[in-house]
């Protein structure tokens, strides 16, 4: 009579099979074909010890068209966010907010040694004029790119988070619980 004999009966052989075949005591030793074709070469101890340094993604430099403010500006704004927030789409957003910021920061200094006397001619109201324009502008585009960039807190937060937020008592005083500071006239007649 013939008996049949199944692929794990067999002792592994030359045919390896998904299943595991069973080896017999004699046979404990021996390795299958299945686990010479998966086996991994072993590491030496120096391989073992040595460290491997990941390095994740880094903050990205300012572009070397920008000024010494511009670029003083970008990485302050680059140090608020982690190193992945910034992507090649948000390269150009961020040096147009540099540049707004430096338009801006120069009108403002304008405004500011503007005279008090020269707004008595119409030139000097006319310029006056043309200088708050020129701030107001810039400031709509400072805010602008900061919203798209999600640096505004505008930008951070939705209207459910801002609702429970804006419910939230505010740590400290309120400014009109306090004593009123004193005012000393310090004009002269």
């Amino acid at each position: 009579m013939r008996t049949m004999r199944r692929a794990s009966d067999a002792g592994g052989g030359a045919n390896c099979s998904t299943a595991t075949p069973r080896k017999p005591a004699a046979l404990h030793n021996v390795v299958t074909c299945h686990q010479k074709r998966f086996a991994m070469p072993r590491k030496s101890r120096a391989e073992a010890l040595t460290v491997v340094q990941l390095s994740g993604p880094k903050r990205p430099d300012p572009p070397t068209k920008l000024t010494a403010a511009q670029a003083n500006t970008w990485r302050a704004v680059v140090a608020t966010k982690p190193a992945r927030w910034w992507d090649q789409g948000s390269i150009p957003l961020l040096v147009a907010y540099c540049k707004a910021i430096d338009v801006h920061d120069a009108v403002s200094l304008q405004i500011e040694a503007f005279e008090a006397e020269w707004l008595s001619t119409d030139d000097g109201l006319a310029r006056y004029d043309k200088l708050a324009a020129m701030q107001e502008r810039q400031a709509r585009i400072i805010a602008s790119l900061a919203t798209r960039m999600r640096l505004s807190q505008q930008a951070r937060y939705d209207k459910s988070t801002a609702a429970t937020a804006g419910k939230q008592p505010a740590a400290g005083p309120r400014p009109w619980d306090s004593a009123p500071p004193s005012r000393v006239n310090t004009r002269t007649s």
